[in-house]
Formats: structure tokens, C-alpha cells, sequence
């Protein structure tokens, strides 16, 4: 089991009448408010620089985005451009190709006469540039070859054409019956 002990308090102390002075070493008001007020500057910075913060991020977010819509709108503005040169080009295609047009309309129609003039000149160009008659060896093996072949096709069709008639005749005779 325990032992109790009994404590008796002792003698009143005498307190002197100096209690009321200020103490030594008890900070005075002055000291014991400056640390509190330090804190409350301290806190109210804090939050001001957070209010900052944060106004900056945005306007940097807000930054970044007007410098990425202009560096779009800039690289749309190259591809316009290229569409624009390439317009002109197609203008001027255009332009040249209904001068054209309208060369040819108030010409008039080639005639035959027309025609063979610009064939014999061909011809006569064709001999100058090619003294030997290279081109034109060609043109005339490749015109003799398909005259030719344009004989053969049509010895063919009229031994096609003879054995048909032949046919139709042989026909109409073997399918009637004896008169009797």
C-alpha cells in the first residue's frame, strides 16, 4: 500500500510594498506590443505579396496566351500570303490564257489551206533541224507500217464479209423442204 505524507504549508512570506513597482526583469508594455506588431505586419505583408502572386501569375497566364494567339495569327497571316502570291500567279495565268482566247476568236477558223501551209512548214523546219531526216524517216516507216497494217485488217474483213454471204446464201437453201 501507499504512504500518505501530509505537506504543511508554510509561513506566510511577507511581501513587500515594492510589489507594485515595475520589475526588473517583467518586459514592459512597450516590449511585450512590438513583437506582436512586427507578427501583424509580417502577416499582413504575407498576404499582400500572395495577392501579388497571384495578380502576376495571372497576368503572365493572360500574357501567354495574347503572345500564343499572336504567333498563330502571325503564321496564318505567312499562309495567307502564299495564297495571296499563288491568286496573283493564277491571275496572271488567266489573264494570259483569255488573250489567248481572244487571239484565236478574232482569227477565225483554220482553213485547209491554213493547215497545209503550217504542215509544210513543220516539214521544212524538221528537214533543218535534222539534216539526215532522222524524225522524218520515222514518220514515214510509222506511216508505211500502219498503211499496212491498215491492208491487212481490211483483206481480213472482206474474206469475213465473203464467208458470211456465203453462209447466209447456204443457209435459206438447206433449211427448205422439197417442192413437190
Amino acid at each position: 500500500m501507499s504512504v500518505i505524507t501530509v505537506v504543511e504549508p508554510e509561513a506566510p512570506v511577507a511581501v513587500p510594498e515594492a510589489v507594485n513597482a515595475p520589475d526588473p526583469e517583467q518586459p514592459s508594455r512597450l516590449t511585450r506590443i512590438v513583437p506582436i506588431a512586427a507578427v501583424s505586419l509580417a502577416v499582413v505583408a504575407s498576404l499582400l505579396s500572395a495577392v501579388g502572386l497571384v495578380v502576376a501569375s495571372r497576368t503572365i497566364a493572360e500574357a501567354s496566351l495574347v503572345v500564343a494567339d499572336a504567333r498563330e495569327r502571325q503564321a496564318q497571316l505567312v499562309r495567307v500570303e502564299e495564297l495571296i502570291d499563288e491568286v496573283e500567279a493564277l491571275r496572271h495565268r488567266e489573264q494570259a490564257s483569255l488573250e489567248r482566247i481572244e487571239g484565236f476568236r478574232s482569227a477565225g477558223a483554220a482553213t485547209p489551206a491554213d493547215i497545209n501551209r503550217a504542215l509544210v512548214q513543220l516539214r521544212q523546219d524538221m528537214v533543218r533541224h535534222e539534216p539526215e531526216g532522222g524524225t522524218l524517216a520515222l514518220l514515214r516507216d510509222g506511216q508505211s507500217e500502219l498503211a499496212e497494217r491498215i491492208g491487212q485488217i481490211s483483206l481480213k474483213l472482206e474474206r469475213i464479209e465473203l464467208a458470211l454471204t456465203a453462209s447466209r446464201k447456204a443457209k435459206p437453201a438447206a433449211g427448205r423442204a422439197p417442192i413437190s
